[in-house]
């Protein structure tokens, strides 16, 4: 089985994907869609218990504490290769770090 390259899809997209295939995804539900905007982290809640602030999962993660602060906030879609990497820094599951409202 080939794995799917979902690199460049952002996390919420990739929630609402539709999987046609092993090597192709289908998003028909845009940003505007309020079913989207109903995905919420739980980033801070999950890197407080660790006792990490954003600047060390920042650097854990190879990316900018200010990309951690905007992700926190809702202010940015991680990439997926950046979730799973925050997923592994907080012990936790893609899956669990984003939620449905």
């Amino acid at each position: 089985m080939q794995p799917l390259l979902l690199t460049r899809v952002s996390v919420r997209c990739y929630f609402w994907a539709l999987c046609q295939s092993a090597t192709s995804v289908h998003c028909f539900i845009t940003k505007e869609n309020s079913e989207v905007d109903a995905v919420k982290n739980k980033i801070a809640n999950l890197r407080k218990p660790l006792k990490l602030s954003q600047k060390e999962l920042a650097e854990k993660c190879r990316v900018t504490r200010q990309t951690i602060n905007a992700i926190e906030n809702d202010k940015y879609d991680p990439t997926l290769q950046l979730a799973f990497d925050l997923a592994r820094v907080l012990q936790t599951t893609v899956d669990e770090l984003f939620e449905s409202e």
